[in-house]
């Protein structure tokens, strides 16, 4: 994602609320989809749940981002050790709040994240040092932030019309409704041709 962003690609994506398991990104990605957002704070997905979406996240290259229940130090910490690049922290209301979330995610000097030492974060990789690992990480965490500060945009988009709106105005993160959205839409319109 953030390759792609760099070269200045639009990047689209889904909200993941409901399902659970995490075959839906090969179906995700298969459709044509960029990425997912998985919403811990507004569905009950689990930690366990994320680990395994990370895992074949990374392995397929499809880009996962996790809105966590709380965006604090104890959800960053454990999304990061699990293996989730990218985070979309929630009810971010300072400057202050900002800079907490900012050092959670980053490795001293550039932060205060412990080392959690070999997980699924570091591809269970001995080879590379520990001082290495953590360069790696510190440089592919994306946050995002006001466009006007020179960082990447996101937007959530409900309708096509919607997405040329922000396409055209710059976003280069687009997330489409959510799986449950486009079921629900799907299946309605399906059953009002059906039933006539």
């Amino acid at each position: 994602m953030r390759a792609g962003l760099a070269r200045g690609e639009l990047q689209i994506g889904t909200w993941v609320t409901m399902a659970r398991n995490p075959a839906i990104l090969t179906l995700l990605q298969a459709a044509g989809l960029d990425f997912a957002r998985i919403d811990m704070e507004h569905a009950a997905t689990t930690i366990e749940t994320i680990a395994d979406f990370a895992v074949l996240a990374r392995a397929l290259d499809f880009p996962i981002a996790v809105r966590p229940p709380k965006a604090n130090r104890e959800w960053i910490t454990r999304l990061l050790d699990v293996g989730v690049w990218n985070i979309h922290c929630p009810q971010v209301e300072s400057a202050a709040h900002a800079r907490e979330i900012v050092a959670a995610s980053r490795y001293a000097p550039r932060g205060l994240r412990g080392n959690g030492g070999h997980s699924a974060a570091t591809g269970f990789d001995s080879t590379i040092s520990a001082t290495d690992r953590r360069k790696f990480a510190n440089e592919h965490l994306i946050i995002a932030t006001a466009q006007k500060y020179g960082k990447t945009s996101a937007m959530l988009v409900a309708s096509q019309e919607q997405a040329e709106q922000w396409k055209a105005a710059g976003a280069l993160l687009l997330v489409y409704l959510s799986d449950v959205e486009v079921m629900l839409q799907g299946f309605k319109q399906a059953m009002g041709k059906i039933r006539g």
